[in-house]
């Protein structure tokens, strides 16, 4: 499959089903394995390990991993930014560290999300 279909395939399990499971995990591996320079697959890699329950063999621990990859082949990737600063700001409860990554992200063309992201990490803050 090319990149396109398996970030496709992807996007449309997840929208099928209420969680990622170890199948659709496997899926993001096989993509990998595919196309390893692909920093749309490793950005939905760890977006995906968030998705995913506690039956999904990967922990949290490898979700940054997988964003700094699409980092390390595309600097200016900003989804992975946006993706960063959420994973901090929802999961960690780390605001104050989101920002920065919000910045980055609308500094690198990302919209509304990120732009909304960072309003509500600087609402956080202010209220801390």
């Amino acid at each position: 499959m090319t990149e396109t279909e398996y970030i496709d395939a992807i996007r449309e399990s997840v929208g099928e089903a209420e969680t990622v499971s170890n199948e659709l995990i496997d899926l993001i591996e096989t993509a990998l394995q595919d196309h390893p320079n692909s920093p749309e697959l490793w950005c939905l890699r760890g977006d995906m390990i968030q998705l995913g329950d506690e039956s999904v063999r990967h922990g949290l621990e490898a979700v940054l991993p997988s964003y700094q990859k699409a980092l390390d082949l595309n600097p200016a990737f900003g989804e992975a930014y946006e993706s960063i600063g959420y994973f901090y700001d929802k999961v960690l409860d780390k605001p104050a560290e989101a920002e920065a990554y919000f910045r980055k992200a609308i500094e690198l063309g990302r919209g509304e999300t990120a732009a909304s992201g960072l309003q509500d990490v600087l609402n956080q803050i202010r209220q801390e």
